[in-house]
């Protein structure tokens, strides 16, 4: 009996790289953490909401950080509910960055207000957080 042929073996294939998220994908993504954001400061839960600011935000105005932290839990630690609406929004994925426009109505006890907001969201310590915070 003739040995058989030794038979090559098979290569595997390459795990496919994985590809960046798709704009539909990345808006999906980052409407869930808009909608966390907006709950977290309704609920005025500062810690939660401060949270979804990453670590290369800068507040408007060049104010610094610290003292914009500072200013907001302030706000969100007055008593009263506030509520607050976001209307629909639309997502533009430019490279690394979803930006979000929506219209914002504020309100509570003695302030309401109503305001076209523009957020940036990029991939921060593996979650989207918010960049920059800018009224259109």
């Amino acid at each position: 009996m003739a040995p058989k042929p030794a038979v090559a073996p098979v290569a595997k294939a390459a795990a496919p790289a994985v590809a960046p998220a798709a704009p539909a994908d990345a808006g999906k993504l980052v409407a869930g953490r808009l909608e966390a954001w907006r709950q977290a400061w309704e609920a005025k839960d500062s810690a939660r909401y401060l949270a979804f600011y990453g670590s290369a935000f800068v507040p408007a105005g060049n104010k610094p950080r610290a003292a914009w932290e500072t200013d907001r839990r302030a706000k969100l630690d007055k008593k009263g509910e506030i509520k607050v609406v976001l209307g629909a929004p639309s997502f533009k994925l430019e490279g690394e960055v979803v930006r979000v426009s929506f219209e914002q109505r504020y309100q509570s006890g003695n302030y309401s207000d109503v305001v076209n907001k523009q957020l940036e969201w990029v991939k921060d310590g593996g979650d989207w957080k918010i960049r920059r915070e800018a009224q259109l």
